[in-house]
Parts: C-alpha cells; structure tokens; sequence
C-alpha cells in the first residue's frame, strides 16, 4: 500500500492536523496533533516508560486513528506495518511537529514542572520558619 501523508495547520484555532491518504482504495485517516500533556495521558495509560521517541508518539496516535477508522486498512493486524509505512512517508514538517512534542513533553515531565515544588533547604527554611543551625553548635 502506499500512502501520502502531509500535515495542515488550522491557522485560526492554532491546531495542527496529519492527514494520511491512501489514493488507491480512496481512504483517508485525519487526527489532531495532541498537546504534551494529552501526550502525557497517553503514555501513562498504556504504561510506556519514559523517555520515548517522537516515532512511539506518532504510532500511538497513527494507531489509534486507524483503528477509529472506517476501513482504512482490510486487515487490522497490520495496524504497526501500516503505521510504519505511514512515518517512513510523512512529510518532514510532521517529523519535526513530532520532535517538538516530545521536547515539549519532555519538558513537562521535568522537575521544573512537577505538581510539588522542588525540596531545597532553601525552601524548607522558608515555608517552616527554622533556623538551620551548623553541627557544631552546642546547646548548653
């Protein structure tokens, strides 16, 4: 099978959609290009392990589209063949779409962007009002 895969950009709602044609059978797929934390939500609940490639985000979301669709492909244990065939033909700026999104999830999976603020003495000695004393002070 052969497919044309492209990218199109809503310029009004600033979202970004693939558009995978495959011209012989008259079909297409269409998915919207997901933010890093639906990215995030992903990953987690199908227990993938961080760091993935950006390929590992776009055959989730490949997959998920085929398997959504109206017989894209006949035979739905070529779903990962297919999803295959469909990068090695995106177009460059959908690889690149995909490379930027894991930077960004990358970047919401760091310390910096965690739900609990970073420990550091610092912050201790602040939020408790103590006063951190050296070891070798002695207390009479």
């Amino acid at each position: 099978m052969r497919f044309k895969c492209f990218l199109s950009e809503d310029e009004i709602s600033s979202k970004s959609y693939i558009i995978v044609l495959q011209p012989e059978r008259n079909k297409y797929l269409k998915w919207e290009l997901p933010s890093p934390q639906a990215t995030a939500d992903l990953i987690k609940s199908e227990n993938i392990k961080l760091p993935v490639k950006s390929y590992t985000i776009f055959k989730l979301n490949c997959a998920s589209a085929i398997r959504e669709s109206h017989n894209f492909i006949t035979d739905t244990r070529e779903v990962i063949k297919t999803t295959i065939a469909i990068w090695n033909c995106a177009e460059e700026n959908i690889k690149e779409k995909y490379n930027q999104l894991n930077m960004n999830l990358r970047d919401l999976e760091s310390p910096a962007h965690s739900e609990l603020p970073e420990v550091t003495p610092e912050v201790v000695a602040q939020d408790c009002k103590i006063n951190l004393v050296s070891p070798s002070t002695k207390f009479y």
